[in-house]
């Protein structure tokens, strides 16, 4: 029994990718493991490419272009869930936008859920552009 319990712990354990089997992965997948290819991984809410890029080693906080990956993902819950449990910081944004502002423009709730559950601060939203202010529905949750 104890021998059966052990090939399996083993079996499983073995069955982890690596960072580096992840990186081919990304490689396979079409993407070249760089910031700007985990960006358009997020953009096109490729869960799959996101899953590998961050078991690859990419920073969860990484920014291209002005924005962080919560911000590319454009609202898209599933893609900023999984990038939050990978430490992504909710306050954490490019310049350009918050990650909080884009989600309210891609009109995810859940996604607007899940970054207020984080820790995204609403005085963000206040003071991000007096020129051109967030949608009010922003402040209504």
């Amino acid at each position: 029994m104890r021998f059966t319990l052990l090939l399996v712990l083993l079996t499983v354990a073995s069955c982890e990718m690596t960072p580096k089997q992840a990186r081919r992965e990304v490689i396979d997948m079409g993407y070249s493991y760089g910031r700007a290819d985990f960006a358009k991984c997020v953009t096109k809410a490729d869960t799959t490419g996101l899953r590998l890029f961050l078991l690859a080693g990419m920073d969860p906080n990484t920014t291209t272009s002005g924005y962080s990956m919560l911000e590319h993902a454009d609202g898209d819950a599933d893609i900023i869930e999984q990038l939050l449990q990978s430490g992504a910081d909710a306050n954490g944004g490019g310049g350009v936008s918050t990650p909080l502002i884009k989600a309210v423009e891609g009109g995810s709730e859940r996604a607007i859920q899940a970054l207020l559950q984080a820790g995204h601060r609403l005085q963000q939203l206040r003071t991000h552009s007096l020129a051109d202010p967030p949608p009010e529905a922003a402040f209504d949750l």
